[in-house]
């Protein structure tokens, strides 16, 4: 997007990769995905950087959508991901419901999150928020 303030031209991108983590944060979110079981199989730390990047050759298929999303928005809360993560996951087919065998739609994402901060369950639970806060601490 090009913005325009008193003739002075301003160019606003959106970010085009989730994040750039170091390797001990990949390490720990890894350990993570995989001790919580998120996808149907385990990933390495190459896997999860390149998610993070939106560098898959390949989505990964989800166990349980909830609890990626909790992880995901715990990060956006600590503003350790950017304001368009649902965006760039949908776009770069980061993500398969094990459900449904077919990468996440914007939309799909987006209902599921509103579903999800609407439940009496709170949202994102408190292992996530603690999670994310720890790996901000390691910047």
């Amino acid at each position: 997007m090009v913005y325009e303030f008193n003739h002075i031209e301003v160019v606003v991108e959106s970010p085009r990769i989730l994040a750039s983590f170091t390797t001990e944060q990949i390490r720990l979110i890894t350990k993570f995905a995989n001790e919580s079981n998120f996808f149907v199989d385990g990933i390495d730390e190459e896997t999860m950087d390149g998610f993070f990047k939106c560098a898959l050759d390949e989505s990964l298929v989800v166990v349980n959508m909830r609890q990626v999303l909790q992880l995901l928005y715990a990060l956006s809360i600590e503003k350790m991901i950017p304001h368009n993560w649902v965006s760039l996951i949908a776009d770069n087919q980061l993500l398969t419901p094990q459900s449904t065998g077919k990468a996440s739609k914007r939309g799909a994402i987006s209902s599921r999150l509103s579903e999800l901060k609407a439940s009496s369950a709170k949202f994102p639970s408190g292992e996530f928020l603690d999670f994310a806060k720890q790996l901000k601490e390691m910047r």
